[in-house]
This record gives C-alpha cells, sequence and structure tokens, in this order.
C-alpha cells in the first residue's frame, strides 16, 4: 500500500484525506515522467522500509528520513522574485 494518507498528511505530502499528485512538484513534474515500466513503486518503498529495520533505524529516525524527503520536494516548488521597496532597496 505505500504510506498512509495520514503519514503522508503529517509530511506535507497530503491533505483532506487526499494524497498530492505526483505532478504537483516541481522536482517531479520536471522529468515528465511519473511510471517507469518494469518498476513497481510499491516494492521500493516496502524495500526501504525493510532496509530501515535492517538497520535497525528507530520509528523516529524512519519520520526523519521521510521528512527530509519530502522537504526536498517541497523545495522545489519555492518560487523567488526580485522586488524593491518603495524607496528604491531592494528586499
Amino acid at each position: 500500500m505505500g504510506a498512509s494518507v495520514k503519514e503522508l498528511e503529517a509530511l506535507g505530502l497530503a491533505a483532506n484525506g487526499k494524497k498530492f499528485e505526483m505532478d504537483s512538484f516541481e522536482y517531479l513534474r520536471k522529468s515528465k515522467c511519473f511510471e517507469v515500466k518494469n518498476i513497481k513503486d510499491l516494492d521500493l518503498y516496502n524495500e526501504v522500509k525493510l532496509s530501515f529495520s535492517m538497520m535497525s533505524f528507530s520509528p523516529n529516525e524512519e519520520k526523519a528520513v521521510w521528512s527530509i524527503v519530502a522537504v526536498v520536494l517541497m523545495h522545489g516548488n519555492l518560487e523567488f522574485y526580485v522586488s524593491k521597496f518603495d524607496n528604491g532597496n531592494y528586499c
């Protein structure tokens, strides 16, 4: 099944009981590739979870790793604009 909606909401990757679509994230959208033939995301997710267990990661350590992944995805959606104050100084 992968991460539950509740887990995704805690990471900011879902809202109102619904997962965000992959094209909601600029870093993923730029690739224009959301599925790869012969690669099953669920199998890879389960492999990562098993690896966490084999390396004796605590639940908090696992959450920290998933949080970093989520932040990287969200970071790609940041936009920066040059703007000026009324007095002509850049902010």
